[in-house]
C-alpha cells in the first residue's frame, strides 16, 4: 500500500522572533541553546491513513451485535435513488454462511437471515419468500449488505496490506454531526465486491473514499466513485451496540392476511413459467445498435444458433455470470453460437462501458434493449434465451443455470 503523508511544522512566536536575531549572537555555545530552543518548538505533524484503516478495522471487529440506519444515495445511468435502510447484525451466530444473521428493512421490502433460512416479504407484490438454502451469493448481493459496516471490514481487511492499493487523506468533514477524516482509497487494477471475490479490472483505476470518526474511527460514509461521475454512498447512523435481540428479528412472522408464503422456488417457477412460454415459437425480431453503433438484426442471424443474455449495470447475478458467459462465448464461438448481451434498462452508454471494463465482460453488448425485453417478456437479469437455427426458442431461464444450458446449446449446434 502506497501512502500520502505530509508533515507541518508550526513556530511558537518567541522562537521565531529568536531566530530572526541569531545574527546578533557571538558564542557557539548561545547559538546551539537557541537551537535547541527552536527544535523543541517545532510541531510535527504526521498524517497515516493506513494506520487510520487499521483502528477502522479494530472497530469493525469487535461489534457483535448491533443495529445502525443506512441512508444510501446513489446515481447511475442518470438516474438518482436514495432509500433509507432499518439494519440489524449479529456476528456471534456459527451457523451462517456468510459469518452474521441480518436484517433489512426498507419501504418496498424486508430482509431477514437466520444463520440458515434467508426470508424475503415483498411489500408491493404482497409475497413472503422462504429460501431454505441460500447461497453466499444471494445473501450477498442485498445492497445493503454492500453498503455495510460487515462489508467494510472485509473490504479494509483486503486492501490493508495490499500493494496494489493507494491511500490518502484528503480532508475533513462534518457528516451528521460527527466530525470525520476522509481517506481516498484506489484500487489499482481490481475490485471488490461483496458477492465475489477480487475481480481483476485492466487498466482500470476503482475509486472509494471512506469517512470515520475522527475520535472513535467508526465508518460514518462510504462511498464507491464511477469512472463516469456515478457514484453509490452510504452513510452509517444510529449506531448502537445492543447485549441482545429477539429471536423473531432474524425471521418473519408478522405476514398480513392477505400476503402469499411460498418458496423462492416456487416464485422463481411462476416467473419462469411467463417466461417459458416463448419456449417452442419463433423468436422476435429486433434491431439493435451495440455500443460501437453498428446495426445487429436478429433475423439475418437465421441459420445461427444464437444465446442473448438480458442483463442491466449493478445486478449482482449478472456480474456474478460474466466469467461463465465469456467462457461460454468463447468455447462455442468455433462451432457457430453466437452470444450477444443486450442491456434492458436503457442507462447511459458511458455506464454500460464503466460496467463492462469493472468486470471484463467479453460478448458484444447490444444497448436500448428495454422494448425487446418486454416483447420476450424479461423483466430480471440476467436472463439467458437460446435460439436454434431456425430462431426458435428452446431455452429461458432467469439466472446462469450452467448444467441446464450447456447441454442445450450442444444440441441446437
Amino acid at each position: 500500500m502506497k501512502l500520502t503523508t505530509f508533515a507541518e511544522a508550526k513556530f511558537p512566536k518567541f522562537g521565531t522572533l529568536i531566530f530572526l536575531k541569531i545574527y546578533q549572537m557571538k558564542t557557539l555555545t548561545t547559538f546551539l541553546f537557541i537551537s535547541i530552543l527552536f527544535l523543541f518548538g517545532c510541531k510535527s505533524i504526521t498524517v497515516n491513513p493506513e494506520e487510520d484503516l487499521a483502528q477502522t478495522l479494530a472497530y469493525l471487529e469487535q461489534l457483535e451485535l448491533y443495529q445502525y440506519d443506512l441512508i444510501f444515495e446513489g446515481r447511475q445511468g442518470g438516474v438518482e435513488d436514495k432509500a433509507l435502510f432499518s439494519c440489524l447484525f449479529d456476528h456471534t451466530s456459527e451457523d451462517t454462511l456468510v459469518g452474521t444473521r441480518f436484517r433489512f428493512e426498507v419501504d418496498s421490502f424486508l430482509f431477514a437471515f437466520n444463520g440458515e433460512v434467508l426470508f424475503e416479504k415483498l411489500h408491493e407484490e404482497k409475497i413472503l419468500l422462504q429460501d431454505q438454502t441460500p447461497s453466499a451469493l444471494t445473501l450477498n448481493s442485498n445492497l445493503a449488505m454492500y453498503m455495510s459496516p460487515n462489508f467494510l471490514m472485509n473490504f479494509i481487511d483486503e486492501i490493508i496490506n495490499n500493494p496494489q492499493t493507494e491511500v490518502q487523506i484528503v480532508g475533513e468533514e462534518n457528516i451528521g454531526g460527527t466530525q470525520t477524516k476522509k481517506i481516498k482509497i484506489i484500487l489499482n487494477e481490481f475490485l471488490i465486491r461483496p458477492y465475489r471475490d477480487t475481480i481483476v479490472t485492466k487498466g482500470v483505476q476503482n475509486i472509494y473514499e471512506l469517512a470515520i470518526d475522527e475520535k472513535t474511527k467508526a465508518p460514518v460514509q462510504f462511498t464507491v466513485y464511477f469512472a463516469d461521475g456515478g457514484f453509490d454512498k452510504g452513510t452509517f447512523t444510529n449506531l448502537k451496540v445492543l447485549e441482545n435481540v429477539d429471536p423473531d428479528q432474524w425471521e418473519i412472522t408478522d405476514v398480513p392476511m392477505d400476503f402469499i408464503s411460498m418458496s423462492w422456488e416456487e416464485y422463481w417457477t411462476i416467473r419462469r413459467a411467463k417466461q417459458e412460454a416463448l419456449v417452442g415459437k419463433h423468436a422476435p425480431d429486433f434491431i439493435l445498435l451495440d455500443l460501437e453503433g453498428k446495426s445487429f438484426q436478429l433475423s439475418k442471424l437465421i441459420g445461427q444458433p444464437v444465446l442473448l443474455e438480458f442483463w442491466f449495470p449493478n445486478c449482482g447475478p449478472c456480474v456474478a455470470a460474466v466469467p461463465e458467459v465469456n467462457e461460454i462465448a468463447d468455447l462455442y464461438k468455433a462451432k457457430g453460437l453466437k452470444v450477444a448481451a443486450v442491456e434492458f434498462s436503457e442507462v447511459k452508454e458511458k455506464y454500460i462501458l464503466d460496467y463492462i471494463m469493472k468486470n471484463g465482460m467479453e460478448t458484444p453488448t447490444l444497448v436500448k434493449g428495454k422494448e425487446v425485453a418486454v416483447n420476450y417478456g424479461i423483466s430480471g437479469g440476467p436472463t439467458f434465451v437460446l435460439l436454434n437455427k431456425k430462431h426458435e426458442v428452446v431455452y429461458v431461464r432467469l439466472g446462469l443455470d450452467m448444467g441446464g444450458l450447456i447441454p442445450m446449446i450442444e444440441e441446437v449446434l
